[in-house]
């Protein structure tokens, strides 16, 4: 049986096209940057970036940081956590797992 459904393919057409603005995509990979296949992510505090931090790397007004961050959270792709006035964010692992099996075994449709 395959496991090319209609909801599956949709799922990470989805994602796609999340990650296909260059702005979210560089955020995205900074933030799943400690998750290689070889180690397993750590969603400690050390791997959690504020998006004031992201601002500085990427040089965008904080309001367009904003936007992408909550583009990519609505889609699935990462988590944020408010503390106080600083909001931080990180690659939800479970969206990175799914992603790497899609990607190296993908589904035969």
């Amino acid at each position: 049986m395959s496991n090319c459904s209609e909801k599956n393919v949709d799922y990470f057409a989805g994602l796609f096209k999340t990650l296909g603005d260059p702005s979210r995509l560089i955020i995205f990979l900074r933030l799943a940057s400690c998750c290689t296949p070889e180690m397993q992510c750590d969603v400690s505090s050390e791997w959690r970036e504020c998006i004031g931090e992201l601002n500085k790397h990427l040089g965008r007004a904080p309001s367009t940081i904003s936007h992408h961050v909550k583009k990519l959270f609505n889609s699935g792709l990462i988590k944020m956590e408010r503390r106080g006035k600083r909001i931080t964010c990180w690659a939800d692992p479970e969206t990175l797992k799914a992603l790497r099996e899609f990607i190296t075994a993908p589904p035969s449709c």
